[in-house]
């Protein structure tokens, strides 16, 4: 699928490259591990008849500058923010260390409307914080998952695909995604 490319800047200055197609409401799909964005091509491509799908090489991948001496969660928070503002995207799609970016992106930034996380690893060592897991656990197990993610209520909670944990919030209600093994099509519950 033929796609474009750009350049934002974030805050402290690195290039962040990446790759868009599609035409629809924005989002911004985030690659886990030492994956660059060629790698979710694929992805991309089968979210770009509905979404238009950014996909940014992460710091030291592809295009983008290299992660730098003061690399953290918040330098990958800030490389989204420059996103975002630049497409005006509101949707965030995070994919194993995307996810764990995704969410952080998703507390601390007011753009992000509309979240999924899908096979998001666990903190080592306590390099994220990991307080909030209990009370999620105690919540889902209610079946209340929205009602226990920091920060209160803004984003609603959406997922593309199977094996997922959606982590959303939304004012007034929960929101909760459909794990149907039926339909691989992307659904909303709300309740």
């Amino acid at each position: 699928m033929p796609y474009e490319t750009g350049v934002v800047f974030s805050a402290d200055g690195t290039p962040i490259g990446y790759r868009r197609l599609g035409t629809g409401p924005g989002l911004i799909l985030l690659s886990g591990g030492y994956l660059a964005a060629q790698h979710y091509m694929g992805l991309a491509g089968a979210l770009a008849d509905a979404f238009t799908v950014y996909v940014p090489d992460r710091r030291g991948r592809g295009v983008s500058g290299p992660p730098g001496d003061r690399y953290s969660m918040d330098r990958e928070s800030e490389d989204v923010a420059a996103l975002l503002v630049a497409s005006g995207a509101e949707f965030l799609f995070g994919h194993s260390s995307g996810g764990l970016i995704a969410q952080q992106a998703g507390r601390t930034l007011p753009q992000v409307t509309r979240l999924a996380v899908c096979e998001p690893p666990l903190s080592e060592h306590g390099s994220i914080s990991s307080a909030w897991i209990g009370e999620f656990d105690r919540q889902v197990a209610r079946g209340k998952p929205t009602t226990s993610y920091p920060r209160g209520g803004r984003v609603r909670c959406w997922s593309p695909c199977l094996r997922c944990t959606c982590v959303g919030r939304s004012a007034g209600s929960s929101s909760l995604m459909s794990r149907s093994r039926a339909s691989s099509r992307s659904s909303w519950v709300s309740g």
